[in-house]
């Protein structure tokens, strides 16, 4: 519901005139005149500079169009006033791999490695994808518990943590663990973090994606582990 509610927000009270160039926007697109779109999305950007859709939509054409330098360089403008819409995040993403390498996007989210285990994941391993910042007394249970439900890694990203919860993840043989110091707002709440490792390690992968003092609970889970449940 995020996503929704913080598009919602930018259009609260969007221009009419604004809306009107967007529909002829998205009517360029059904005819297959994609320049065309863009002018009319850009005009509605420029009634209404609030209103979020037709930033989209251009950020979706330079997509289908492969203008990967254009889209990135929007991106980093647009992430200036809209920085809670993931889509923006995830296209911004999509660029840098384009461009250059997953790295550079790793690397303008500050995400670097802490561990020196071996990366390799086997085919059938249930992955769990965890941001925390000075968490260390939930820690041994929330890994308990997951280890319990029958993940077998854990990709971890410490934000700063200074209550030794890195050092204890450290430890830890299933843990593939990565720092940042960036601010967790900039990484669109960690949202961004979990991007980049899923598209790295979760392809063709169950992966659970929770916060340290969340538990999954489904029907049975006592005896029917997450392998069975997927």
């Amino acid at each position: 519901m995020k996503q929704a509610d913080d598009i919602n927000w930018f259009e609260r009270k969007v221009d009419r005139r604004a809306r009107g160039h967007h529909a002829m926007g998205l009517g360029w697109i059904n005819r297959g005149r994609p320049l065309h779109a863009l002018e009319s999305f850009q005009r509605a950007i420029d009634i209404d500079h609030t209103y979020i859709n037709p930033y989209l939509e251009i950020g979706n054409l330079y997509f289908k169009l492969s203008r990967w330098q254009d889209l990135l360089g929007l991106c980093h403008l647009w992430l200036e006033r809209f920085h809670p819409i993931s889509q923006i995040h995830k296209m911004m993403i999509t660029a840098y791999e384009a461009l250059e390498s997953l790295d550079a996007a790793f690397a303008y989210y500050d995400l670097n490695r802490a561990d020196q285990r071996d990366a390799d994941i086997a085919d059938h391993d249930i992955l769990c994808c965890v941001t925390c910042r000075n968490e260390h007394p939930r820690l041994p249970y929330f890994l308990e518990y997951y280890r319990s439900l029958g993940v077998d890694r854990f990709l971890m990203i410490d934000n700063g943590s200074t209550d030794g919860s890195a050092e204890y993840l450290l430890q830890q043989e299933d843990v593939l663990l990565w720092h940042s110091e960036l601010p967790f707002k900039e990484a669109n709440f960690g949202s961004s973090w979990f991007e980049l490792l899923l598209r790295r390690y979760g392809v063709g992968h169950w992966c659970v994606t929770v916060d340290t003092d969340e538990f999954l609970v489904y029907r049975g889970a006592q005896e029917k582990k997450l392998r069975a449940l997927c």
